[in-house]
C-alpha cells in the first residue's frame, strides 16, 4: 500500500499563483491546501501536519515572513519556499540564518518552483 502524499500548504493572495502552485505540486504527488491570506494560512499551519509551506511574502493579515517567524518560535521548523515579486536582497535580510528556507522571485518557471521545493526538502531536483 502506497504512503499518503505529503501535505503542502500554499498561501498567496493572487488566486492564479495559488492554483498554478497547486497544479504543479499535485502533479508531483503532493496533496495541497491553498489559502488566500496570511491569517488563514497561519491558523492552518499551526494545526500542523504540513511537510512544506509555500508562502507569498506580501499578503493580507500576515506576511509570509511573519508566518515563518511565528511558527519557528513554537514548533520544529517546517521547510518553506517564500515567493515574492520583491528582489531576493530585500527578503534575504529577513530570512538570514533560517534553515530550510528558499526564496523564489516572481515570475518564476515551473522548473524553478520544483527546484526550490527539492532544495528545502533536501532532495535532488528531477
Amino acid at each position: 500500500m502506497a504512503a499518503p502524499p505529503k501535505l503542502v500548504l500554499v498561501a498567496d493572495d493572487d488566486p492564479q499563483v495559488g492554483l498554478l502552485v497547486r497544479k504543479v505540486l499535485t502533479q508531483d504527488g503532493y496533496a495541497v491546501d491553498v489559502y488566500p491570506d496570511g491569517g488563514s494560512a497561519l491558523e492552518a499551519a499551526e494545526r500542523g501536519g504540513y511537510a512544506l509551506l509555500v508562502l507569498d511574502v506580501l499578503m493580507p493579515h500576515k506576511t509570509g515572513i511573519e508566518i515563518v517567524q511565528e511558527l519557528r518560535g513554537k514548533a520544529d521548523p517546517v521547510p518553506v519556499v517564500l515567493i515574492s515579486s520583491f528582489s531576493g536582497e530585500e527578503v534575504a535580510a529577513a530570512i538570514q540564518g533560517m534553515s530550510q528556507v528558499a526564496f523564489l522571485q516572481k515570475p518564476f518557471t515551473l522548473a524553478d518552483l520544483r527546484q526550490a521545493v527539492a532544495k528545502v526538502l533536501g532532495r535532488v531536483p528531477c
